[in-house]
């Protein structure tokens, strides 16, 4: 069990260069993009990306089932990937047909052309979730990122190309596209346990029972999933019916670019955490004195970079998307509160599940989706673009309370105060930073300096905690 730090570290590590690397391209591809396409073509498509991030949510519901039952073979990964190859083609049919209700609530026809666009990536994502979660069954870190990182690379390649040649929304369409198919083709070569599919007969009873297995975590993850999709999303389905989609494009790329920290952090923590935790779920000690550890290092880098992002908005997204993107700061700097909460909030899950506890999870979502829903829909019900951001923001600061209540009480049965000692250290650091930027003492009228000058402020905190490391490391 002296294992599981150094399994940690590897993991977080590797995971953790390869998903970065990935951002790299998609922030140049973000980039790139904003200054060939308009808001309004961003805000055509982030309606109907949205619903396709539902469709995805049925079959990547498997995966927390499959890291998870150490008991399950490779007959029950067999029948597992044949199951979610009928249920992706039962999704992307469906996916068709709401091509349909997406084109009434919006009065666009162009959603239902899009909707069979995208049904064929709905039907990539449910059969590449069984691949993807083997691997990080597995603990193949290193070759699922440089996979990840191949899948960015070309797909962005060829969204560049398309946006250079007119190609507009379909751009973006045909690129998220893409980067489902391959994703697939790399996992799948990546998942050995699967390369004799061919071999085997379907046979129902054989399925019923290798799902059998799994099926507490895959009704408790899909109904998280659904209760955290509706709670995240409806903040775009909403802004993009009252408030129009000039207004959706300023607010989903802004999330989005604060989501680049929150969600690639959560992916890194995910993808590491829970594969390497399900290995000791029946020693919470453990599992706590680690996870104590993985919050005290989130809570450091969280800190650092909400107010490095919070302060230097403006410049990010002038030196970013440009001129026309400019009343999206706002917003941003808004959002960029939530850094710190949705970071730690992020971890939540692989504890949850590491510890079979698939019910305290659904639970926690749903009384985090009701924080969330609420404050959207009086945010919208204010009429106003930037209530909507204020009150979102509340909603998820309430979740990340909630969400530590559970895993303090429920999970752990200890004192909070465990945990606000282990966070207390990030607190400290980031207001520090927080006074000596907003203090002024040097003003910069060139973007590109102020934005260095704020980065060395605001990670300093960072760096004064992390000194013997990098000590060791150089």
């Amino acid at each position: 069990m002296g294992n599981i730090g150094k399994e940690l570290k590897q993991g977080f590590l590797v995971t953790l260069l390869s998903q970065y690397s990935t951002v790299i391209v998609q922030v140049v591809l973000g980039i790139v993009l904003a200054r060939l396409l308009t808001p309004e073509e961003f805000g055509i498509v982030a309606i109907i990306l949205v619903f396709v991030s539902l469709f995805q949510l049925v079959s990547g519901s498997f995966s927390s089932g499959i890291i998870q039952i150490k008991e399950l073979n490779q007959k029950d990964f067999i029948q597992l990937f044949i199951l979610t190859f009928f249920l992706g083609i039962i999704l992307s049919i469906l996916f068709c047909f709401l091509g349909y209700c997406i084109v009434w609530f919006y009065s666009n026809e162009v959603y239902l052309e899009l909707s069979i666009y995208l049904s064929i990536g709905v039907f990539f994502s449910a059969i590449s979730m069984l691949p993807m979660a083997l691997n990080r069954r597995n603990k193949l870190f290193l070759e699922t990122g440089i996979s990840q990182l191949l899948a960015a690379l070309i797909s962005g390649a060829v969204g560049v190309f398309l946006a250079y040649n007119g190609y507009g929304y379909y751009t973006i369409v045909l690129q998220s596209l893409l980067n489902s198919v391959l994703v697939f083709v790399f996992n799948f070569y990546l998942s050995k346990e699967l390369h004799c599919v061919n071999r085997y007969i379907l046979n129902n009873n054989d399925m019923k029972d290798s799902f059998y297995k799994i099926k507490d975590y895959v009704f408790a993850n899909l109904g998280f999933d659904i209760l955290n999709f509706f709670s995240r999303n409806l903040d775009s389905i909403l802004i993009g019916k009252f408030l129009g989609v000039s207004n959706l494009a300023l607010y989903d790329k802004s999330y989005r670019l604060v989501l680049y920290p929150v969600a690639n952090l959560q992916q890194v923590v995910g993808r590491v955490l829970h594969p390497v935790l399900s290995s000791y779920s029946s020693n919470l000690p453990l599992i706590l004195s680690n996870y104590k550890k993985v919050l005290y290092h989130l809570g450091t880098i969280g800190s650092s970079v909400m107010v490095f992002i919070y302060f230097s908005s403006t410049e990010i997204i002038t030196i970013m998307y440009g001129k026309q993107w400019l009343d999206s700061i706002p917003i941003f700097s808004i959002l960029s509160l939530t850094i710190w909460f949705q970071v730690i909030q992020s971890s939540t899950g692989s504890i949850f599940l590491s510890t079979n506890n698939p019910r305290l999870y659904f639970y926690s979502g749903g009384v985090g989706a009701v924080f969330i829903i609420f404050c959207t829909c009086l945010g919208i019900y204010l009429g106003d673009i930037v209530n909507v951001v204020y009150l979102v923001s509340l909603g998820l600061v309430l979740n990340f309370i909630q969400s530590l209540l559970f895993i303090c009480y429920k999970v752990f049965n200890c004192s909070l105060f465990d945990f606000v000692k282990v966070l207390f250290l990030s607190i400290i650091g980031s207001l520090f930073s927080t006074v000596l930027l907003k203090l002024n003492i040097v003003t910069w009228d060139n973007h590109y300096i102020k934005l260095v000058y704020n980065g060395v402020v605001s990670f300093l905190p960072l760096v004064v905690i992390y000194r013997k490391k990098i000590k060791e490391f150089l």
